[in-house]
């Protein structure tokens, strides 16, 4: 026989429970300049975001992970390769990410040197113990985790530019509404 839930047990499920959400995006990264990004602005336009935002009251960033894939692995033109640095920074607020060079980047802690014609991947915790609300956006007062990530090519792709994909995948927890 199933079991029954009381009120109780149900108005504890609606209150705490949680989920781990993942959402998926992409961008074509420029591999002929350096380039800068706010995680927060590149999530906030895919489309499980919003519906996350819209079914839940709080969430938790865990780890953002991600994934370059080359749209060409061979060329036989060298001008079609770059190489240089990615990196991430956490929990500083920019109205506009600047870019930073090949050396600012590769001094970034945990930075990887990559190259535009290999497929590699990088994945990095969110340092950020608390739950903020699903209302939140992301601004120098919100609690909404900071992340940059940046490109600094040493080398830069000058025919065939953005020559790949970078696959953003965002883990979360996201926990109910409290109504």
């Amino acid at each position: 026989m199933p079991a029954k839930f009381t009120n109780k047990q149900e108005l504890y499920k609606q209150l705490y429970e949680k989920d781990l959400q993942v959402i998926d995006t992409y961008i074509n990264p420029n591999d002929s300049a350096l380039i800068a990004y706010d995680l927060y602005s590149v999530i906030n336009t895919a489309t499980d975001y919003s519906n996350v935002q819209t079914s839940y009251g709080e969430m938790k960033w865990i780890a953002v992970e991600f994934t370059y894939m080359p749209y060409f692995r061979y060329s036989a033109t060298a001008t079609d390769y770059a190489v240089g640095f990615f990196g991430t920074r956490q929990g500083v607020f920019d109205t506009t990410v600047s870019t930073k060079t090949a050396i600012q980047t590769a001094q970034l802690p945990g930075s990887k040197l990559i190259t535009n014609k290999d497929p590699w991947k990088f994945k990095v915790p969110i340092v950020h113990n608390k739950p903020v609300s699903t209302t939140d956006t992301n601004t120098a007062q919100s609690e909404v985790p900071k992340v940059n990530f940046y490109f600094g090519w040493v080398t830069a792709s000058t025919t065939n530019e953005s020559a790949g994909l970078l696959h953003i995948k965002l883990l979360l927890n996201a926990y109910s509404k409290k109504e």
